[in-house]
């Protein structure tokens, strides 16, 4: 974006006359006489970049999605050209079985002339619809930019960048307002010969109008996927002795599940048949589990006799067979983990401080340590990642689901909602935020910015008090565990 679109020279001057970036080019060419034309780095300096980035997203955002509703005005139309053609088919054949031979020459006649003056309709409309897709796709792909630019910090590029979407924005806005003033009604008037005249009025003529406008979207046109349980899984083991507390669940290779059970101290591996088919004894308490590089995965420990055990971060392998690796000593005592190759996300606690470490998964070396502000976190149980917008969020039992940027900028620390008690939590791969909370238990959608939780599932009874959640990106579905409950469940959008 830093270069001219005309002479592909870089962007150095501002025209305060005409509102516009120059090149050395455009000042001899276009600017020879404007007499305020300064540098491009006082014109940054005297610009609320910061402000006009939000104000561009946001008539981007609006712009794509007036693009995508006269798109869907204008396939409306093509479906109603196409339909009203064979509509019309229908009554002449009808009309036929009385009028015999003569019928038959209108028949044909008025469906060539049925196609001769759709086709000019049809090609019109599919060149609109061109059009809206060919701006539907710079738009969102100038949104991308400007996105990727609000997240940075340098206000020279903010700046080139704003002023060149902003031709791009007013390019499209001329063209929508051309596609929007062509719509209207429009006629298919067929005309038969004149000694049939009498016998046509039944059939009249075929109108066919647009009433689509482009509209704002707003949330509440969108209709929410829910989700359905579709299986459930046995997840006791023949060396149990109390009913199971599923404290953690992660996927992993070839179809199988791999579970932290705290009560029984044990962790296991469900196949695809939905049962235990391997598992091994700890000497400790785990709690939350991720999977690394396979075949390894990582588990923090709930409780353990000893403070060594409690600040150590067990690493297992995961084959036939699940056998002890290794363990990673924390500098205080880990809370939650998520993993995000090479390094493991931990929320440490130590002194009454919640820190998130940034530690390389094979020595434990501290790459990164984040501090939220005291008080942000009391209790985090559980962590879950999205890379895409480099963004951590925790599930405090008491505080409620805090995210942060991958630099420790606090996005939101409070989620608007009623619930009390905030377990697993989850990323599907549309980048959505979901969480086990209570009361009333369920699977709550988190609002991207904290405003608010949407139940997808809830249970009217405690016979289900969720404790772990997690997305299988394979099948596109949700696991939640259960506490004191050999079974876990099995959702699936509907």
């Amino acid at each position: 974006m830093n270069r001219c679109e005309e002479h592909k020279l870089e962007l150095e001057s501002y025209c305060q006359v005409h509102g516009s970036l120059c090149c050395r080019e455009c000042i001899t060419s276009k600017h020879g006489t404007c007499e305020n034309i300064i540098p491009l780095g006082e014109a940054v300096a005297g610009s609320n970049v910061t402000d006009e980035v939000k104000e561009t997203v946001k008539v981007l955002e609006t712009l794509v999605a007036k693009f995508e509703s006269t798109r869907n005005g204008e396939r409306d139309s093509l479906r109603s050209v196409d339909t009203q053609g064979k509509e019309l088919e229908k009554k002449v054949k009808k009309f036929r079985q009385s009028v015999d031979k003569m019928l038959d020459k209108l028949e044909l006649s008025m469906i060539m002339k049925k196609d001769e003056l759709a086709g000019d309709e049809v090609k019109v409309i599919k060149q609109r619809l061109g059009v809206c897709e060919t701006a539907i796709e710079n738009l969102k792909d100038g949104l991308q930019k400007m996105k990727a630019i609000q997240r940075g910090k340098n206000e020279q590029k903010s700046f080139i960048a704003v002023n060149t979407v902003k031709v791009l924005k007013n390019r499209y806005e001329d063209i929508l307002d051309e596609i929007v003033d062509g719509k209207g009604t429009f006629s298919l008037n067929f005309i038969p010969n004149k000694d049939l005249v009498q016998a046509l009025d039944s059939l009249g003529s075929i109108n066919v109008k647009s009433t689509i406008r482009p509209a704002e979207i707003s949330k509440d046109d969108k209709l929410e996927p829910k989700l359905a349980k579709i299986a459930e899984l046995n997840v006791r083991a023949p060396c149990d002795t109390s009913a199971c507390t599923i404290s953690g669940c992660v996927p992993f290779c070839e179809d199988r599940l791999i579970l932290a059970d705290e009560t029984n101290k044990s962790v296991k591996v469900v196949g695809p048949d939905k049962t235990v088919v391997s598992w091994i004894k700890l000497d400790y308490s785990p709690w939350d589990i991720v999977a690394l590089s396979e075949p390894d995965i990582a588990v923090r420990c709930s409780f353990s006799e000893t403070v060594e055990e409690n600040n150590n971060i067990y690493i297992l392998s995961v084959a036939k067979e699940i056998t002890e690796n290794r363990s990673i000593a924390v500098d205080g005592r880990p809370r939650a983990i998520a993993y995000d190759s090479p390094k493991l996300v931990v929320a440490v606690s130590k002194d009454d401080r919640i820190s998130i470490f940034i530690l390389h998964e094979k020595d434990g070396s501290v790459l990164k340590t984040i501090k939220p502000r005291k008080n942000i976190l009391k209790e985090p149980q559980y962590i879950s990642l999205d890379p895409e917008r480099k963004m951590i969020f925790i599930s405090d039992f008491y505080k409620g689901i805090t995210a942060l940027s991958f630099e420790g900028v606090v996005i939101f620390d409070r989620v608007n909602g009623n619930t009390t008690e905030y377990g697993g939590i989850t990323v599907d791969d549309s980048g959505d935020v979901f969480v086990c909370a209570g009361k009333p238990y369920g699977i709550y959608k988190v609002a991207v910015d904290g405003s608010g939780m949407t139940p997808f599932v809830t249970w009217e009874t405690e016979d289900i008090d969720p404790q772990a959640l997690t997305f299988c990106e394979n099948n596109r579905t949700f696991v939640v565990t259960s506490c004191n409950s050999d079974k876990a469940f099995v959702y699936a959008y509907v």
